[in-house]
């Protein structure tokens, strides 16, 4: 991959964030190719299963394709002397069959022969291109976005990329994210179905509890590590319920210099973790939050693995149920790199033999402040704060 300096890594990630859509989601993925070629031959082979012996690419995008009797702007174009591929990407739209017949045409017209165009609908649902190859020699092959997710892991964890590298094909991972394209067919819950309005209404409840809490509970031990915009000693915003957690967070205003959430995973999508016990439902969750996008290395940190440290023993001497995960370590795909400790335990089992709305609000109200005093206290996590809030 050519040099990458700092302000196009971040330009990178920040337009993950910002953006969508099809064009800027193709303009992106020939960005990586181009400047990656091992990936690039890797993708080719993984989707058509064939070799390359001229390396001499010419990517381009948005290509205006003519022919005597049709018109269109191809998605994504890998030309060689020898191969033509044809990339058509959908994320919202429908797909038609005519729109790459007319470009396995316009191909023909540049010289490729037929078995040596090759083409491919990447899509977030399966379309059967069985009638259009029927009856002729068309290579059309049908791939899912999440199925590149995959792809990217898969090469993250097998090939010697650099950290740049790595960090780069993240943010693409996380504009797939930001797309909803990573989800994977699944049959529907028969036992979800019958309990689909009863979560509903968790949520709900989780959403009015934690707006209670925050209006009740005593922040004062908070107010120096997590001032508010222009230095305001006042309690954490209203709770919201984003990235698929439901609870406070502590810095919401400054950055993540860490911060900590104290609240519920309902969702582990977005962190990509698993529940620690899936039979009992989501857990109830104290998670470090780190700004990466400013503190790339930040596991390197003496502060941060003395910090995590801290967490592991702190559950080992306390146990009752509560786990430590190591979210960068234990991750079985490409870990969320902004949320990388946790100590949990199922909700369930907090609030078991509790029958009022006050009586929950208690039982949380107690493990919010038996995890705060654990890390609040420990000098590990004041020594990161204070070295990270410096730089």
């Amino acid at each position: 991959m050519k040099t990458l300096n700092f302000e196009d890594k971040f330009g990178l990630l920040a337009a993950c964030e910002k953006f969508g859509g099809e064009n800027y989601l193709t303009e992106t993925w020939a960005w990586i190719l181009k400047n990656n070629q091992i990936l690039l031959t890797s993708y080719i082979r993984e989707l058509f299963d064939v070799q390359i012996t001229d390396r001499s690419f010419n990517i381009l995008t948005q290509k205006y394709a003519r022919t005597d009797s049709n018109t269109g702007y191809i998605d994504l174009v890998i030309t060689t002397s020898e191969y033509c591929f044809i990339y058509e990407h959908k994320i919202n739209h429908s797909f038609e069959e005519a729109q790459i017949l007319k470009y396995i045409e316009w191909a023909k017209s540049k010289g490729y022969p037929t078995e040596k165009i090759m083409s491919a609908t990447v899509s977030g649902y399966f379309i059967n291109h069985e009638e259009t190859v029927k009856d002729s020699k068309n290579i059309i092959v049908n791939y899912l976005w999440h199925e590149i997710f995959k792809f990217l892991d898969k090469k993250i964890e097998t090939e010697k990329f650099t950290e740049t590298e790595k960090f780069v094909l993240r943010c693409f991972q996380n504009l797939l994210i930001k797309n909803e394209l990573t989800w994977e067919e699944t049959e529907v819950s028969m036992e979800g179905l019958k309990n689909y309005y009863a979560a509903l209404e968790v949520n709900r409840s989780l959403r009015d509890m934690f707006t209670h809490i925050k209006e009740q509970y005593d922040w004062k031990n908070v107010y120096e590590l997590f001032p508010r915009s222009g230095g305001k000693k006042r309690p954490p915003k209203t709770p919201m319920e984003r990235w698929g957690r439901i609870g406070i967070d502590l810095d919401r205003e400054i950055g993540w210099t860490p911060s900590i959430f104290i609240g519920v995973l309902t969702d582990t999508k977005d962190h990509k973790v698993h529940p620690s016990s899936p039979e009992l439902g989501p857990d109830f969750c104290l998670i470090i939050d780190i700004d990466k996008n400013r503190f790339g290395d930040f596991d390197l940190s003496n502060e941060y693995i003395n910090l995590k440290s801290d967490m592991q023993k702190w559950v080992n001497e306390n146990g009752d149920g509560w786990k430590f995960y190591d979210h960068l370590k234990e991750a079985t795909g490409s870990p969320n790199l902004w949320h990388p400790l946790y100590i949990r335990k199922p909700l369930y089992k907090i609030l078991e033999d509790s029958v009022t709305p006050e009586e929950q609000r208690k039982k949380i109200e107690v493990a919010m402040t038996l995890l705060l005093n654990a890390i609040l206290n420990k000098s590990s996590f004041l020594k990161m704060k204070k070295s990270f809030s410096e730089n």
